[in-house]
């Protein structure tokens, strides 16, 4: 997916950090990713396209930074370019309706071991529900649950409707934990105590942050600085 990118973090020094996924809204110089990836206490940002080409391709510095007042949602500002070989490869709008159960479309780049480097992956699934999420930020917002879960890396990637691949439906926020019972059973031990042994299966699933109620403020932010 061409309009998606990497985010790093820049220390002191100008090093950078991976940090998670992002999403060009509108413009290739405008992108879209969850908050968590953008931590306030880094020295900088800087935003790698992978479409760009050849010598192209180089960190874009971020040049502000503008976050959500209430969900996991950051959106960023790189210099514009005075040509782009892509300029087509951008998400449009955000869509009008939520479906229940749709499919839909995620890419990032997850790390896999310590020291892997982000790979770009596509990953396909459906909304299981809709739902006020509580992070551990104290943060509540408006989510989707995923049928899949969101590895590590996949943070601020785009989620977009599986036939409607121009829209922007959200970003991957973060992964939650649950667990189902295949089995348990109970054993009276000597003393009269009661010792209880369950089978547990562990279930994944990917949170995303809606961007339906932040339609106006995203549209806003990108109409203000390339207009139209």
């Amino acid at each position: 997916m061409m309009s998606a990118g990497l985010v790093f973090t820049l220390d002191a020094a100008g090093r950078p950090t991976y940090s998670g996924t992002c999403a060009c809204y509108r413009a290739r110089h405008l992108l879209v990713t969850a908050a968590h990836c953008v931590p306030e206490d880094a020295a900088a940002y800087a935003v790698l396209l992978p479409s760009d080409p050849g010598e192209g391709r180089t960190l874009r510095p971020v040049v502000s930074v503008t976050r959500s007042e209430t969900s996991d949602i950051a959106l960023l500002q790189t210099p514009p370019r005075d040509t782009e070989d892509f300029p087509g490869q951008v998400f449009r709008s955000v869509p009008n309706e939520l479906v229940e159960g749709g499919d839909f479309i995620a890419f990032g780049y997850p790390v896999e071991g310590a020291g892997g480097q982000p790979t770009g992956r596509l990953f396909k699934g459906h909304h299981q529900r809709y739902f006020g999420y509580d992070d551990s930020a104290g943060r509540s917002y408006f989510a989707a649950e995923m049928s899949i879960p969101a590895p590590a890396g996949l943070s601020g990637g785009p989620i977009v409707p599986a036939h409607q691949t121009d829209q922007l439906l959200g970003v991957v926020t973060t992964n939650v934990e649950s667990y189902v019972v295949l089995d348990s059973f109970e054993e009276v031990e000597e003393g009269g105590r009661t010792l209880r042994v369950e089978s547990r299966r562990v279930v994944n699933y990917g949170i995303a942050a809606l961007l339906s109620g932040h339609r106006d403020w995203l549209d806003g932010w990108a109409t203000g600085l390339i207009g139209g």
